[in-house]
């Protein structure tokens, strides 16, 4: 059995990740170190950066992993930028931006380095739909966009589905992207 180290503070992340990377018989420990992101509107920029930080902090083998939601209005927007835009306007703030039936999409980027490579691995995964609201705004989610976001093909929320209903996520497709690339290389 091959084991990982997952730098991240997001114990939703770390599950998700760590349920994703036990299919192909991949064990995973957490390490939570604060990394300091760059901000730039290019997820794969942001993940490059951010993986090269935690392993230089951990100094072993480790991926991480950066995420966020686009709305289809607006370029490239908000990405790497999903967190802040949260944190600074909420709930309200958001819906002056966009409104239900808006067409969106998360991606996730999953970053990979170790002593052997001269420049992370990045692995991408992208999942579709489209912004809904009637949910409870006046909750704290750990994942803010979900409750707001229904997958195309969906009958519910990302917040709602379950972990097999959201195998086929963006963040489980960046992983599953990784742990096929790793099994054969390393």
């Amino acid at each position: 059995m091959r084991e990982i180290t997952i730098v991240t503070g997001n114990t939703t992340k770390f599950t998700e990740m760590t349920e994703a990377l036990s299919r192909f018989d991949i064990t995973a420990k957490r390490l939570d170190v604060d990394i300091d992101e760059i901000k730039d509107l290019d997820g794969e920029v942001v993940t490059r950066d951010k993986v090269l930080k935690a392993y230089a902090a951990a100094g072993l083998p480790v991926i991480v992993d950066d995420a966020g939601i686009y709305f289809e209005k607006y370029r490239s927007f908000p990405g790497a930028y999903s967190k802040f835009l949260y944190k600074a306007i909420g709930f309200d703030g958001i819906f002056r931006l966009v409104e239900a039936g808006d067409q969106a999409r998360f991606v996730a980027y999953v970053g990979y380095m170790d002593e052997s490579l001269l420049e992370p691995v990045i692995f991408r995964g992208e999942y579709a739909g489209c912004i809904v609201e009637d949910f409870d705004q006046g909750r704290d989610y750990e994942m803010p966009y979900a409750p707001m976001f229904l997958p195309n093909g969906s009958d519910v929320r990302m917040s709602e589905m379950t972990p097999q209903e959201r195998a086929g996520d963006h963040r489980h497709q960046a992983v599953n992207a990784f742990a096929e690339w790793y099994i054969v290389n390393r």
